[in-house]
Parts: C-alpha cells; sequence; structure tokens
C-alpha cells in the first residue's frame, strides 16, 4: 500500500450518517406523504458539510481527542 495515500478512518461514520440521514428523510416523506426531490438534495449537501468539517478538524486540532 502506498504510504502517500492517507485514509481517513471515520469514513464509515460519515457515511452511516449519510445513509442515515437519508432512510429517515424517507421514512418521514411516506408518513406525511410529501416528500420532495431536494430535501434529499439538502441532506445530502449537509451531509458532505459535516464530513468536510470533521475531516479539517481532524487535520488541524491542536489537543487529541480520547
Amino acid at each position: 500500500m502506498n504510504k502517500n495515500i492517507r485514509f481517513n478512518p471515520n469514513i464509515a461514520i460519515y457515511m452511516m450518517m449519510t445513509i442515515a440521514l437519508l432512510a429517515t428523510l424517507s421514512v418521514q416523506g411516506v408518513i406525511n406523504g410529501n416528500l420532495k426531490a431536494e430535501q434529499f438534495l439538502y441532506a445530502i449537501a449537509v451531509s458532505v458539510a459535516f464530513s468536510v468539517w470533521a475531516m479539517i478538524d481532524a487535520k488541524f486540532r491542536q489537543v487529541e481527542i480520547k
């Protein structure tokens, strides 16, 4: 494996968060019957924003969280 490629170990958490958010949105849409496509786009945008924020925070954090 190439040592220059850095893998973020929390990527599974970000992916599961996105799946859970989309599943919750789907269930809410089925119950209320008013699910719109742009709501999925907002959910994906929020997930991407959170993931980027978490990766930047982990990279520049001065104190290790245990």
